[in-house]
């Protein structure tokens, strides 16, 4: 990679963990043009869907690539040792980056309790956004009265100072 990789994983396998598509377009947006970085997109074959959106809403789809549903599970780990970091949702390829010693950004709602399902490593956070009604534990989002307030209110500009302060640490 001629550049630094991130790594974003946006799928998450239920809509109360998953942060909003626009929200990964932004966030891609400025990672791109602040922190001079590529992006790869991660996932199973059932997540091409949000990984098309993202690849026709982001402003530089040159600095993009989809490798979703195109990596096994087996092979993910390589290719998740090549980025420089890694950005996704409360999903088992979190803890596989994490396990993996690659700085990690778990995006996390209000559903769990993020100290107990977070990435574990000496590089990896979990990002929630503090919320009284948090952790709830519902199973379904329409059951939210604050319509999963938790996942759309955390901005995209929080992930990328986060972001670009993980990327500006040496990697062994």
């Amino acid at each position: 990679f001629a550049k630094p990789v991130v790594a974003i994983h946006p799928g998450a396998g239920n809509i109360t963990k998953q942060w909003p598509e626009e929200h990964f377009s932004a966030l891609i947006d400025l990672l791109v043009e602040r922190d001079g970085v590529n992006v790869v997109l991660v996932g199973g074959p059932d997540e091409a869907a949000i990984a098309d959106t993202l690849l026709a809403s982001v402003l530089h789809p040159d600095a993009v690539a989809s490798m979703v549903g195109k990596t096994s599970l087996a092979v993910l780990p390589r290719l998740l040792a090549a980025c420089a970091l890694y950005i996704g949702n409360d999903s088992g390829p979190k803890h596989i980056a994490a396990a993996l010693g690659l700085p990690t950004i778990g995006v996390h709602s209000g559903v769990v309790d993020a100290a107990e399902w977070g990435p574990v490593g000496e590089r990896a956070i979990s990002l929630q956004r503090n919320m009284t009604c948090s952790p709830c534990y519902l199973a379904v989002a329409a059951d939210c009265p604050r319509s999963l307030a938790c996942l759309h209110g955390l901005e995209p500009f929080h992930l990328q100072d986060i972001a670009e302060t993980m990327l500006g640490r040496p990697i062994d």
